[in-house]
């Protein structure tokens, strides 16, 4: 608070009351002679006569004057700080340069007066320098753009900013603060505007992009394609839906909306807004109706498992050697080994039609010579399944009428039919019945043996056999070569009575697809003949074209040999019955499983056995088996093996490997094997020697690999003289096929080395 120089007087019988003192100030003790504080001032005239220190007090403040600072000012006593003002009057009597409260100051620089308040500075202004003891307060009005609404301030408020979204109700004064009013919905304001402007309006077709607020004006966006609004409308309304099973009739606009028309039957939608109707699905061939149609969902269709709902199509005679996979719409076919077509698993002819069902009778088949070739497709067959065994697959058929001249027909596709209704005198041309196959369909049915039929109204007799003559079924397979071979090599039939082809004396070369029909083989005055010279039909005789006549040829396959055996599906080892290219079948042991099995066995020698065998009926009723004693295949039977076509391996195997080992088999330099040989189960001995042991009996031809047990190559036979002579006189290896020879040495090359054991060996051909 503030103070002055001056205080009232304390009450100083309260400060005296130890002496005794009443309300008189200064009245001492009542005996006025008395001099108690022995000061030499009796108490009557000793203001303090009891303290020898002080005997006056001059203004009567109850300090004496010794001990007064001001004696003769009876509010103030001291003056602690020594700077002449004293402790009552001094708002900082411990400081010697201040006197004054805060908030005063000495305006007459007289330490004894009364300090006085600083100056107010009233509203509208601030306090530019604060007052001290010495100076008063100083105050500047407030600028513009500010104000101050009291007394004193330190500085003056800016005015309020009426934000975004409110206007200036008010301005402001030096001494009031601006009025600012938020604008009402639907308006927006910038800082500090007057007026509140009102939000922009979205005309129809737009929609409002981002609504006003107080503080940001409305935006408006144009509706897409398919949508329109009114004024001020939030969103763009979307045009009306068509829904599943209606079509759009007419699109809308911004400002009007979409129209819809049903489907009609036998169409339909299955989603909003399709532009038209669809038509309903139709199941494709190899599926069937899943899910009835409406206007409102299409027709689903599943594929149809061929394979389940019909009997394996696959397999049309229930033999199972076709299997049917399901694909989707169709279905495939994975024919066994001989089995092959397209859609359809066929066999390529009669024979194997035949071997696969042994009670088939005559008649019209369904096969594929070529499989899964691209050359042939399905096609019918008229197959003979009883004369001499069956199994035949007719080639030609020519039934002619005397007196005319037909043309051929060279089928490339398919085969010609028998009409079993046929006799003598009937004309078959231009029909399924007449024709014949050209080289490349014979050979596609891979036959072995060939039938011919022939019947005429002259003077010849029946023709009625077969052959298995190699070069006649070339000939046939390829238009190049000659038929002449059948002389030597048919077998006649039961209706057989014509001198051919016994009586042949000669027969044409080369004709091509004419092979069968132009005189193949005659003598004269009897001839095979089928329009021959481009008019001639003859049937062992000499009648040109002036009798009726009936040509047929069939042909088959027979298994040549084990392998042939193994393709038909039999796979178990044992004695087979193989035709090879002598007329007479063949007994032999095949072995099915050995390195994939196929082996026909040729020869075995036994261990103890010095000379080659060269016995010519090892084979037939006791066929040469793995646990015989010595025996071979004849030389004839042996070259029938080796001289087919096709990929054979002579696989020469010892029955001990303690030794080594020679393998040979002879022949003459002009003869070549059309084969590989394989040597295997040979020892490795240290100090193995190369595979010269084997070359000293065959000539590389191709790509032989030397000096690696179990090499395989291609060899020309040769003769080689054994040292000693055999029994017969004979020497060893001077005629083909002579046979194999098994001796064991214990180092060396040909014909060097102790004999120490005459091994046992098998001889085998694929």
């Amino acid at each position: 608070m503030l103070l002055t120089k001056y205080y009232l007087a304390l009450g100083l019988c309260l400060a005296m009351s130890s002496y005794g003192c009443d309300s008189s100030l200064g009245t001492g003790p009542s005996d006025p002679d008395t001099d108690r504080d022995s000061d030499g001032v009796g108490n009557a005239d000793d203001a303090f006569s009891d303290d020898a220190s002080e005997s006056v007090d001059s203004e009567g403040d109850g300090t004496g004057d010794n001990a007064d600072a001001f004696p003769n000012d009876a509010v103030e006593t001291t003056d602690t700080d020594g700077e002449g003002a004293g402790d009552n009057i001094d708002a900082f009597p411990g400081d010697d340069q201040l006197h004054c409260a805060i908030g005063n100051w000495d305006n007459d620089d007289d330490v004894t007066t009364i300090c006085i308040a600083w100056t107010a500075c009233p509203a509208g202004t601030f306090v530019a320098a604060d007052g001290s003891e010495t100076t008063d307060r100083s105050c500047s009005n407030c600028a513009s753009g500010e104000f101050g609404n009291a007394e004193n301030l330190p500085a003056c408020s800016v005015w309020t900013e009426c934000a975004a979204g409110e206007y200036v109700a008010s301005d402001g004064t030096r001494t009031t603060d601006r009025a600012c009013t938020s604008c009402v919905d639907g308006y927006s304001t910038g800082l500090n505007t007057a007026t509140c402007t009102p939000w922009t309006d979205c005309d129809p077709g737009d929609e409002i992009d981002a609504d006003g607020s107080a503080t940001t004006d409305r935006t408006c966006a144009a509706c897409t394609l398919g949508y329109t609004t009114a004024v001020n409308t939030a969103d763009c309304m979307a045009w009306d839906d068509c829904s599943a099973g209606t079509e759009i009739d007419a699109d809308g606009t911004t400002t009007t909306n979409r129209t819809c028309t049903a489907c009609l039957n036998g169409f339909f939608t299955d989603a909003q807004n399709t532009a038209s109707c669809t038509p309903w699905l139709i199941c494709d061939q190899g599926y069937e109706e899943d899910i009835a149609p409406t206007t409102t969902n299409n027709r689903t269709c599943n594929d149809i498992d061929e394979c389940l709902v019909h009997t394996n199509p696959c397999d049309d005679d229930g033999d199972s050697a076709a299997s049917c996979g399901n694909i989707s719409g169709s279905y495939d076919c994975t024919c066994s080994a001989r089995w092959g077509g397209d859609g359809m698993c066929l066999l390529p002819n009669c024979s194997e039609i035949q071997n696969d069902d042994p009670t088939a009778i005559d008649d019209i088949y369904t096969i594929d010579p070529d499989g899964d070739g691209v050359l042939y497709g399905a096609m019918s067959a008229d197959c003979d399944m009883n004369t001499d065994g069956g199994g035949w697959t007719m080639v030609l058929n020519y039934a002619h009428k005397k007196d005319s001249n037909p043309t051929l027909d060279v089928r490339t596709t398919d085969l010609p039919l028998l009409d079993v209704s046929t006799v003598l005198g009937h004309d078959e041309s231009g029909t399924a019945f007449w024709g014949h196959a050209d080289n490349a369909l014979f050979a596609s049915l891979g036959g072995n043996e060939i039938l011919f039929y022939g019947r005429s109204s002259g003077y010849g007799g029946d023709i009625d056999f077969t052959t298995r003559d190699s070069g006649c079924l070339d000939y046939f397979g390829s238009g190049t070569g000659t038929c002449t071979g059948v002389m030597s090599s048919h077998t006649l039939l039961l209706d057989h009575t014509a001198g051919l082809p016994a009586s042949i004396s000669d027969g044409s070369v080369n004709q091509g697809d004419l092979a069968m029909t132009e005189f193949p083989f005659y003598r004269t005055g009897h001839n095979w003949g089928i329009r021959g010279e481009n008019s001639r039909w003859e049937v062992d005789d000499l009648s040109h074209g002036t009798k009726d006549t009936i040509h047929r040829v069939w042909v088959r396959t027979r298994p040549k040999s084990c392998a042939d055996h193994l393709l038909r599906g039999n796979t178990t080892n044992g004695i087979y019955t193989v035709y090879s290219d002598n007329p007479t079948a063949t007994q032999v042991y095949c072995d099915m499983n050995t390195d994939g099995g196929g082996w026909t066995l040729m020869m075995r020698i036994e261990g103890d056995t010095k000379e080659h065998v060269e016995s010519n009926d090892a084979f037939g009723p006791t066929p040469c088996t793995p646990s015989s004693t010595t025996c071979k295949l004849s030389t004839a039977q042996i070259t029938d093996f080796i001289a087919h076509p096709g990929r054979q391996i002579f696989k020469i195997a010892p029955d001990d490997s303690a030794y080594y080992s020679w393998f040979v088999a002879a022949g003459d330099d002009s003869q070549v094997w059309p084969a590989d040989l394989e040597c295997s189960n040979r020892p490795a001995l240290a100090g193995d020697m190369d595979m010269s042991w084997i070359l000293t009996s065959f000539e590389t031809l191709s790509d032989a690999t030397t000096g690696v047990n179990g090499a395989i190559g291609r060899y020309k036979r040769k003769h080689h003289y054994y040292p000693s002579a055999h029994p017969s006189g004979k020497l060893f290896f001077n005629t083909p096929h002579k046979g194999l020879r098994s001796t064991a040495r214990t180092s060396g090359a040909w014909g060097r080395g102790p004999v120490v054991q005459r091994l046992p060996g098998t001889l085998w051909v694929r």
